[in-house]
């Protein structure tokens, strides 16, 4: 039935996925699409891969109360700098969104670019009360070590030797009920015009 590999073997001890916190150089961009969110958000789903192992995080355009640009909208800008893209353009898509097809905007310009990546983990609580997490973008890092600001600053690369926390939860006891803490969810997200 089975046949002894020794290099999968090896490999069982490492994660597929992302899972911690950290500074993860030469991270290739595998997609990029603008979703809608609830309401009025808007954001970019980034599916990147890193020495083998897969990462998926959002970054968040519009916000979802009143339709007003974040912050996130820097981050993509630094990007665009990073890359030396000075304007991206849209593909329409349709991509699984957690088991669900939705609609989007792919952005070609980032697709197969290479970039590090300093990500911090968060974990929530799911409604059944298990914790789950996900993996948020902090600043993406060109090849250099440095951010878009510290290259065109002409400063030393001190954001990557930054300490990064993981916002952690404490799993539930055996046997006890997880308190159920209202209105924190996962976001789920959606797609619309692209603001740069």
């Amino acid at each position: 039935m089975f046949t002894f590999d020794e290099n999968k073997a090896k490999s069982a001890d490492s994660s597929a996925h992302i899972t911690e916190g950290g500074y993860y150089p030469n991270a290739t961009i595998k997609a990029a699409v603008v979703l809608k969110g609830n309401e009025q958000s808007q954001y970019i789903k980034f599916e990147v891969e890193q020495e083998g192992r897969d990462c998926n995080f959002n970054i968040y355009l519009k916000k979802k109360s009143d339709g007003s640009v974040t912050y996130g909208v820097n981050k993509i800008y630094a990007l665009m700098g990073i890359l030396g893209v000075q304007k991206t353009s849209s593909l329409p898509v349709t991509v699984d969104n957690f088991g669900r097809q939705e609609q989007g905007n792919s952005i070609p310009e980032f697709i197969g670019k290479v970039v590090g990546l300093r990500l911090m983990r968060e974990d929530y609580r799911k409604q059944d009360g298990t914790i789950g997490f996900s993996m948020n973008l902090l600043n993406f890092i060109g090849n250099d070590g440095k951010t878009y600001s510290e290259r065109v600053d002409n400063k030393p690369a001190k954001t990557i030797e930054t300490a990064i926390k993981d916002k952690r939860l404490q799993a539930p006891q055996h046997g006890a009920a997880a308190p159920m803490i209202p209105n924190q969810t996962t976001p789920m997200p959606t797609d619309d015009d692209m603001p740069f």
